[in-house]
């Protein structure tokens, strides 16, 4: 597979959060892919690893990775795609209303 990754941004819990070029991948290898991602939901990225736009504010990145995080501990415990996603939705409006408790969000998850 061709190298997206830009660079390692942060490790959480067995996840490693990586900063992707989201416009080579869509490019390259799938044009669905927007903002942020994971295994479970993208076949093409590796277990344990999430990927983030490498464009995307510095502030809005762990919102995101909590969304994934969620989404991908949802569907490994059987949980469809779209159940999945509705309910990391909610994960990722209460991290951005809640910001300052984005670390305890995490240890949630």
């Amino acid at each position: 597979m061709d190298k997206p990754y830009v660079r390692e941004y942060k490790k959480v819990k067995q996840f490693t959060i990586f900063l992707v070029d989201g416009e080579y991948i869509r490019n390259k290898i799938d044009t669905a892919f927007v903002l942020a991602g994971h295994a479970l939901a993208f076949g093409y990225i590796p277990e344990n690893e999430i990927w983030v736009e490498y464009r995307t504010e510095k502030h809005e990145i762990m919102f995101l990775a909590a969304h994934e995080l969620f989404e991908n501990k949802l569907m490994t415990a059987g949980i469809d795609y779209d159940s999945a996603h509705d309910l990391a939705n909610i994960i990722e409006h209460a991290c951005r209303k809640h910001h300052t408790k984005v670390k305890e969000i995490l240890s949630l998850i």
